[in-house]
């Protein structure tokens, strides 16, 4: 077994204290004594070594006996120091992933707890994903972008409109020159030079019933449906949740409303949690000619850092969902966040 210094380690001395060691998720390690031959431990394994060759290597520097050898190997493996490497694990990445998200990987292996060959198979797992997006507008184009930016090699979009002026205000995806095109071309081609790496299926369809998602029955390896799209009004969660409990497909939803209020969730799995009509029952409404006169009249209007802020907190949520570093907060659970007072409430749902 070889071992890596763990790269989000900082070491520094003051006058007061000597040596002083930072980790991500440990204490601050104050060295009052071996400073020497833990910081030659240290330089040592900046590089995959095994246990075997470090201690070799350290006598030929400084003398050291094995047993106050394997005390600092502990200390540094029991502190998030130290981390386990196995090389055939980063060949499972090609050279372009390596180098393309190795702050990524390296942020997860900062975790106490997680090897470095755990941080690849963890991106590993989020480009080998396939997630669909529902509306590529406002909240939609903010997480399609993320999304291929930290790896996802596989996305479906799925929208129906072309670019107007009004969008080029809050649709990250969409400049003044793409006005007239359709969303779905624009998107592709924009995503697409995020991520070399990345197949984009799209498709050019308005959601008005369960069976306009029928396309999706050709895609048997969706990881994650995340509806962005509000249109049918009311109407869209129930379609959106009736396709995926058929189908098997895990899916959230979210976004902002009334101006600074934004809600995220639930995160919803075919027969192990309710279903979205389980949690909302459907209310059964009539409209009449003066009343659809009226709602004509309706905008939905915006501003775009709230899309931002919410696709951004939905875009942590799906890195807990495909890794699995950590649990992900909105399993049978809806978050409401009050941006004028950044208060941030939850409702569960589980039973």
């Amino acid at each position: 077994m070889k071992y890596i210094l763990n790269n989000s380690i900082l070491c520094h001395r003051t006058i007061e204290d000597g040596l002083i060691i930072t980790i991500t998720s440990q204490e601050t390690i104050h060295v009052e004594e071996g400073e020497e031959e833990l910081l030659t431990l240290l330089d040592i394994f900046s590089k995959p070594t095994s246990y075997e060759e470090a201690f070799t290597l350290v006598n030929e520097k400084n003398y050291i006996s094995e047993g106050k050898f394997q005390e600092i190997f502990e200390l540094l493996r029991t502190n998030n120091i130290l981390k386990e490497y196995i090389e055939e694990k980063s060949s499972e990445l090609s050279s372009y992933q390596l180098e393309k998200y190795k702050r990524q990987i390296s942020s997860f292996n900062s975790l106490s707890g997680v090897e470095y060959y755990q941080s690849i198979e963890m991106q590993k797992k989020i480009c080998n994903s396939c997630i669909c997006i529902v509306g590529i507008g406002g909240t939609g184009s903010h997480l399609a972008l993320t999304l291929a930016s930290i790896g996802v090699e596989e996305l479906i979009l799925v929208d129906y409109d072309s670019i107007e002026l009004s969008n080029t205000s809050r649709q990250v995806l969409y400049s003044e020159e793409d006005i007239g095109k359709l969303k779905m071309s624009v998107a592709e081609e924009k995503l697409k030079k995020y991520n070399s790496n990345i197949k984009i299926t799209t498709y050019n369809v308005h959601i008005e019933s369960e069976e306009d998602y029928s396309f999706l029955n050709a895609h048997k390896n969706i990881s994650l449906l995340i509806l962005c799209a509000d249109t049918p009004r009311g109407k869209i969660q129930y379609f959106t949740d009736d396709y995926t409990k058929k189908n098997n497909i895990p899916w959230l939803m979210y976004g902002p409303f009334h101006h600074y209020q934004i809600l995220v969730g639930p995160y919803l799995i075919p027969n192990k949690t309710r279903t979205y009509s389980d949690i909302f029952k459907q209310e059964k409404v009539s409209y009449d000619d003066q009343l659809e006169s009226i709602n004509k009249n309706f905008v939905a209007s915006i501003c775009d850092p709230y899309n931002g802020f919410a696709s951004q907190f939905v875009a942590i949520e799906i890195l807990k969902i495909l890794t699995g570093f950590t649990q992900t907060s909105l399993l049978e659970r809806r978050y409401y966040i009050n941006t004028n007072t950044w208060v941030i409430n939850y409702v569960d749902y589980a039973k």
